[in-house]
């Protein structure tokens, strides 16, 4: 079976920079712990660490959206919402909090000012993230306006939650945002017209 080395590289550099940060991962650790030769992490990114990055940002941009569009679409609204948080709380619990911290976090805090690409890319994922939320809430009659503005209260309050969640070592912090979106998700829901 042939190896998939672009994909062996990307899947070993998010977990590192998951588990170490942007800044504390080199690229020799991401040739040693990968298995890919030097010669094919310089064919699949001639830019080096960054463009590595920017690969990792999007494998994570669309495995996330996935799971958000899964959930969104397999149950009424708030459901899906609330199944989404509940199966994130269950996977840092199977992987027991560790190598991993918000989706984005990493990136957008180690990098915001040193690299406007990257800065860049984790804005499109929580834009994205939030379009798919906003989407869906359209579906049921929530005004454009008002379904983006409660999109970006639905990611805030997962990604602030996963900041708790990495700390505490408990799934806690985000089963106590489920309570408080489906307030949120009652009230706007049932005032749709503002």
């Amino acid at each position: 079976m042939q190896i998939d080395r672009r994909t062996q590289i990307i899947d070993t550099s998010v977990r590192l920079f998951l588990q170490n940060g942007y800044s504390a991962t080199g690229l020799s650790k991401i040739i040693e712990e990968s298995g890919a030769p030097k010669g094919s992490l310089y064919y699949f990114f001639p830019n080096g660490k960054e463009e590595i990055a920017l690969a990792c940002i999007d494998k994570i941009n669309k495995d996330v959206s996935a799971a958000i569009e899964h959930e969104l679409s397999s149950a009424p609204f708030e459901e899906g919402v609330v199944n989404f948080i509940r199966n994130t709380g269950k996977f840092f619990e199977s992987c027991k909090f560790q190598r991993l911290s918000p989706a984005c976090f990493w990136i957008s805090v180690e990098t915001s000012k040193i690299s406007s690409p990257l800065q860049q890319a984790c804005m499109n994922v929580y834009d994205t993230w939030r379009a798919i939320y906003a989407r869906h809430l359209t579906m049921i009659d929530i005004p454009s306006e008002k379904a983006k503005r409660i999109a970006d209260i639905i990611v805030t309050l997962i990604e602030g939650s996963l900041v708790q969640v990495i700390v505490s070592q408990s799934a806690t912090p985000l089963e106590n945002i489920v309570l408080y979106i489906k307030m949120i998700l009652s009230y706007e829901i049932g005032n749709r017209a503002k």
